[in-house]
């Protein structure tokens, strides 16, 4: 992975699994990160304070990928 320091990450499914791996990797290096969850909101927020103890800025949002619409909403409220 190049040089990702203070770049802005949108990681789908990011709460769990291999999503939570790449957002943690990220986090080791850097990055800022928003990722989405679909239904564990203490999954999500656990993840959001790991993620943030690594000196970056990381945020959870409910949104389904599979969804045009909600995909749209997600990157509005992260813009």
């Amino acid at each position: 992975m190049s040089d990702v320091k203070n770049l802005n990450v949108i990681i789908t499914g990011g709460s769990r699994g291999i999503g939570k791996g790449i957002a943690l990797a990220f986090a080791k290096k850097g990055a800022n990160i928003a990722f989405t969850y679909s239904s564990s909101l203490e999954a999500a927020l656990n993840l959001e304070k790991q993620l943030n103890s690594y000196g970056i800025m990381a945020k959870s949002y409910k949104s389904d990928a599979s969804s045009y619409n909600e995909s749209i909403d997600l990157v509005n409220k992260i813009s």
